[in-house]
């Protein structure tokens, strides 16, 4: 991939990471919640996914010829309906589970991870064991990453206490405690495939299914990414740099999919110096 002749936000850079793992003729479901998520998944559609479904505000459509995607901000947002082929319900979304069977480039955020990929949207405990913060919670991903090909996790922090050797709780189980058949015997398919994070990129070797650091995103040192983690790693002998956004990626990503610049506000160039 060609280095950007411009500079980016960290959320731009997300949603470039996210793109990337967009297949075409697979169904991809945008969520709102998360504004990378959201941008990333229909940058992948615009680069590399002419023939695919989109799952767009309870809608199903194909949104690969609009000059600009306009914005929408939930899930059941009317304005996200705008394109719609047709329209779908909670239960045939959640119900139809041998379709979400093929998704691959599904998202699902956390307040915490473990080492094997299990994550936790529900609250966090304080010392004492109570609890001491209400997450957003698991809003449907437990049931689609039961039945995914797999799944990706994406990250707004990296932090001791955002990767903590033991969740307060499982919304999403990963690979459960990396032993072999593990998510098998409890009738889970796939399994978590990345984890990105501000620092950089994860993945879950076979064999161990422990976190292993892929790439280190520009200018991220990996003794960094190594003391801003509550557990272990697998460190390999040679560690990437994550790809930067191309000036292609960058360009469609503010002209057909952020066009507000929503994934900019507030935001300063990334990384910094």
């Amino acid at each position: 991939m060609t280095a950007p002749t411009t500079s980016f936000t960290y959320q731009e850079f997300l949603a470039c990471l996210v793109s990337r793992q967009i297949e075409d003729h697979r169904p991809a479901f945008v969520g709102a919640a998360l504004p990378a998520i959201r941008a990333g998944t229909l940058l992948g559609h615009l680069m590399r996914g002419p023939s695919m479904r989109m799952l767009i505000s309870m809608t199903t459509t194909n949104v690969h010829h609009n000059p600009v995607i306009g914005r929408f901000s939930y899930v059941t947002d009317w304005r996200g309906g705008r394109w719609a082929e047709h329209y779908r319900v909670v239960e045939d979304i959640f119900g139809g589970m041998r379709r979400v069977a093929r998704w691959r480039g599904f998202f699902v955020g956390a307040l915490q991870v473990d080492p094997y990929g299990n994550s936790n949207l529900l609250g966090v405990r304080a010392r004492d064991g109570r609890p001491a913060m209400r997450g957003a919670g698991s809003v449907g991903t437990p049931s689609v990453t039961a039945v995914a090909e797999s799944f990706n996790i994406l990250l707004n922090r990296h932090s001791p206490s955002t990767f903590v050797p033991k969740c307060d709780y499982i919304s999403c189980p990963g690979w459960l405690d990396g032993s072999p058949g593990a998510r098998d015997e409890l009738g889970l398919r796939g399994g978590p495939e990345l984890c990105i994070s501000p620092l950089g990129v994860f993945d879950f070797p076979e064999g161990t299914r422990r976190m292993r650091l892929r790439t280190a995103h520009p200018g991220v040192p990996v003794g960094d990414i190594v003391a801003a983690t509550g557990f272990e790693l697998e460190i390999p002998e040679t560690v990437g740099e994550t790809a930067a956004p191309t000036d292609e990626e960058l360009e469609l990503l503010r002209t057909r999919v952020d066009r507000h610049g929503e994934l900019r506000k507030g935001e300063e160039p990334w990384p910094s110096t």
